[in-house]
């Protein structure tokens, strides 16, 4: 017999791949898409396996409601959240709702009904800036946003019924900045007489472009300030690298205090040129994409 899953938020990006992963696998879902007049189900109207699944529609705001949708169900993937971080400064009242109060509901909902497990989805945005790289589950937790506090609320939550009532629980850190590229992209591509070829140059590439001068820029650097490595394989002395080179004239001319500042300055004046002419997208790389 398929065991039969419930995947809150389906009819987001994630939640719909997560629906198609699950019916290739075997498992009988329910899929649960938000309300609206339009009876539109988001990202599961496009997805190939729609005959195969059941989906509903409601709010996990409403208590009633996921004690209904839970029932006779083994696993559920709680992934239905607000997460449009610039709207949460100003309806933050509306996150708390959806993201603690859907959290709270569905967890209540699993124990009454005997769920043999709960998934429940955090984010990144729990950790804010990090504070050290790379982020691990010891780093502290930094509301930096209405959304981030909403969502550090629900893993606590979710955390309470496993240490109160035993509820069988898993809470996972999601991270998917750039998860992927839609499919629409590609297809609208292809609609306009692109190739492969013409995908990748003209559309994935810009899109890339960001993270593509930051690595380019994070190399540069390396190699430019690299010290160990040229002082132990390179003997000539036009070969040196930066750092070599100012260490070398420090050493020749140290009494020269106003020469060696003069020529650490020069010395840096390319890497200064060329994070000014690439700062805009070295900032972008690094920012990364908001989420929503």
């Amino acid at each position: 017999m398929k065991k039969t899953v419930l995947v809150t938020g389906a009819d987001g990006f994630i939640g719909s791949h997560l629906v198609e992963l699950l019916v290739s696998e075997g498992y009988k879902v329910r899929a649960l898409s938000q309300y609206n007049s339009f009876n539109y189900w988001g990202w599961l109207e496009d997805v190939a396996c729609l005959k195969d699944i059941e989906v509903v529609s409601g709010d996990v705001r409403d208590p009633y409601f996921c004690k209904s949708i839970t029932k006779d169900v083994d696993t559920i993937f709680h992934l239905a959240a607000l997460i449009a971080i610039p709207y949460s400064y100003v309806a933050p009242d509306s996150y708390i709702d959806t993201n603690v109060t859907g959290t709270l509901n569905i967890c209540q909902a699993a124990l009454e009904n005997g769920v043999r497990r709960v998934i429940h989805t955090s984010t990144s945005e729990v950790y804010g800036t990090a504070q050290y790289v790379p982020i691990d589950e010891k780093h502290p937790l930094q509301p930096q946003s209405p959304y981030s506090a909403s969502k550090i609320g629900a893993d606590a939550i979710a955390m309470s019924f496993y240490n109160s009532f035993q509820l069988p629980l898993t809470i996972v850190i999601l991270r998917p900045f750039l998860a992927a590229v839609p499919g629409e992209l590609e297809d609208a591509a292809a609609v306009d007489g692109a190739n492969r070829l013409g995908f990748f140059w003209r559309i994935l590439l810009p899109l890339s472009r960001p993270a593509l001068v930051t690595v380019g820029v994070l190399a540069f650097v390396a190699s430019w300030n690299s010290f160990l490595l040229p002082l132990l394989v390179l003997q000539d002395d036009s070969l040196h690298t930066l750092p070599l080179g100012v260490q070398n004239f420090s050493a020749q001319y140290s009494q020269d205090t106003a020469g060696i500042l003069a020529f650490t300055s020069l010395a840096m004046m390319p890497a200064l040129l060329f994070f000014t002419l690439a700062e805009r997208q070295i900032v972008g790389g690094i920012q990364g994409a908001v989420k929503g």
